[in-house]
């Protein structure tokens, strides 16, 4: 039995997070390896964010990004944790669920009240 439970690592903790939709946002992406690329923010959320691009990321990989360019915002280290691939999507792009890989970086938090949609 695993005794190492905490409220981030319960794969259910991504449905419990508010999560907002955004403005379709231009992002940067660097992967492993010096894999990097474009994409779009879909939503966000105080433990993680989900978007498009066209690398090919395993479901695990950590990426580094970074917010777009007007937002002043520092870029964060996430985790993908959910893919969907561009055949069972309706875009041309893969779509990733990534969860911030640091908890306590205060960043994450800036990055949920500056690009979530104002309601």
């Amino acid at each position: 039995m695993n005794t190492d439970f905490t409220p981030t690592s319960a794969p259910e903790n991504r449905r419990a997070a508010l999560r907002l939709r955004t403005e379709e946002l231009p992002l940067r992406i660097e992967g492993a390896h010096g894999a990097s690329g474009d994409a779009t923010l879909i939503d966000i959320s105080r433990t993680g964010l989900r978007f498009r691009c066209s690398l090919d990321l395993p479901i695990g990989a950590e990426v580094v990004v970074h917010a777009p360019a007007h937002s002043g915002l520092a870029a964060l280290r996430t985790r993908i944790s959910r893919r969907i691939d561009p055949d069972q999507n309706a875009g041309a792009a893969f779509e990733y669920g990534a969860a911030f890989a640091d908890p306590g970086d205060e960043n994450r938090h800036a990055w949920f009240l500056n690009l979530r949609k104002a309601a």
